[in-house]
């Protein structure tokens, strides 16, 4: 998929070769790897036994398969990246992965680095990066995106995907009613600091957003139509990424504070909930955030990277933290304020974007609260990931902002 006349200048490109999303897609799979000599299957226990039970198989194709447990769950990092290396025996030309975001994470990268085709099944409408060409990992305790490869073929059979863990399908709702969140952040970076911006590609993204906050009660009702239209949202944005070369349209605040409670949970031994019911969520307090900054008062002040936030950062990420330091040391974002910018064509930008009782409600529609993330993690982790979730990632967002306009802001 090629456009290669954008309004923005640039060529778009995305590598997905076949999409099938459907009614009995899954009745495709045995024929497209009918070519290739040898297939690795990767899954857990949990995406594997939904697979068989809608009726997946590979039928006579020559396999391997490995199956993670369960639990505990999988986590995206050098233990699990090592063990699918270690299943690659000689022969296998093909990987096919079972699951949601952390195999298909899982299963680009290693197939982008051992240069293998990769056919991509979906067993729930949970996340958006189906067909996006970055991996989402966790390195040396860090969240990072590394450059890969797109699956060459995605499937999703609404079958497999109505019956989806109820939490996975409003985890993909969250995923993508956040990208209200992300493209005004996106927005902000451009009128504040120059970034790249296509209005093509933010448009494409926010009329997806708009057609699952509209069908959001029906998603969750597991009414055919609407989960196919999920699905469609969540491979359309994966491929707007893809155009991108970055995340970027699919990933800004609400995400910075999802990855801030999925790393400090892990550093800390403690549970963290689906991605995207913690993005969908975040999202209300990004947009609460764009209410108080908009209404502020205050002048900038940059004296926020003192030694105590920096000790405090340790403290709560203590295996990720050389990596933060590293990060923010290149990227340049602390202190930096670029000059003075124009209030008022900033607070134009900030109010685009939904309100906070305007995102509470669409939330509601697919039963996702903003006071669980209290509840779940409780009010001062939610604070520390308003207030250092900016430093897992290179990009400027409302956590910036409003950071240089002072902490004292926001009291939840």
């Amino acid at each position: 998929m090629q456009i290669k006349a954008c309004s923005c200048g640039r060529e778009h490109n995305c590598t997905v070769e076949q999409i099938y999303n459907g009614d009995g897609t899954l009745s495709v799979l045995p024929r497209l790897v009918q070519s290739y000599k040898k297939a690795l299957v990767v899954a857990d226990e949990n995406t594997y036994n939904a697979f068989t039970a809608a009726g997946g198989s590979l039928a006579d194709v020559e396999h391997n398969s490995l199956i993670f447990p369960a639990t505990p769950l999988l986590v995206p990092d050098e233990k699990a990246i090592g063990t699918i290396e270690q299943n690659l025996s000689i022969g296998i030309d093909v990987i096919i992965g079972i699951g949601g975001g952390t195999v298909n994470d899982l299963c680009k990268q290693i197939a982008y680095s051992h240069k293998l085709y990769y056919i991509y099944v979906a067993s729930a409408p949970s996340m958006d990066g189906y067909a996006s060409d970055g991996a989402a990992l966790i390195l040396d305790g860090m969240k990072v995106t590394l450059k890969a490869r797109p699956p060459h073929i995605i499937i999703c059979d609404t079958e497999l995907l109505c019956n989806a863990p109820t939490e996975l399908i409003r985890a993909g709702v969250g995923d993508i009613l956040g990208k209200f969140s992300c493209l005004n952040d996106w927005l902000l970076s451009k009128e504040i600091k120059g970034e790249y911006f296509c209005k093509e590609i933010y448009d494409r993204v926010y009329n997806c957003a708009v057609q699952v906050s509209e069908n959001a009660a029906r998603i969750m009702n597991r009414e055919k139509d609407a989960v196919k239209l999920l699905a469609d949202a969540l491979i359309n944005v994966g491929i707007e990424m893809s155009y991108a070369g970055t995340s970027r349209p699919a990933s800004g605040s609400e995400h910075h504070m999802a990855h801030f409670f999925e790393i400090h949970a892990l550093e800390h031994g403690q549970c963290h909930r689906p991605h995207g019911i913690d993005v969908g969520c975040a999202a209300y307090f990004t947009a609460l955030l764009r209410e108080k900054v908009s209404n502020a008062s205050k002048a900038p002040s940059f004296d926020f990277c003192s030694e105590a936030y920096f000790e405090t950062v340790e403290r709560l990420l203590p295996r990720a933290y050389t990596g933060i330091k590293e990060l923010q040391s290149r990227v340049g974002l602390h202190g930096n304020s670029d000059g003075d910018y124009d209030k008022e064509r900033i607070n134009a930008v900030l109010k685009q974007s939904p309100t906070a009782a305007e995102t509470e409600a669409m939330l509601a529609a697919a039963g996702l609260y903003p006071q669980s993330l209290i509840e779940f993690y409780g009010k001062e982790t939610v604070v520390d990931a308003l207030k250092y979730g900016k430093e897992l990632k290179d990009r400027f967002t409302v956590l910036w902002l409003y950071e240089y306009l002072g902490w004292e802001i926001l009291k939840l």
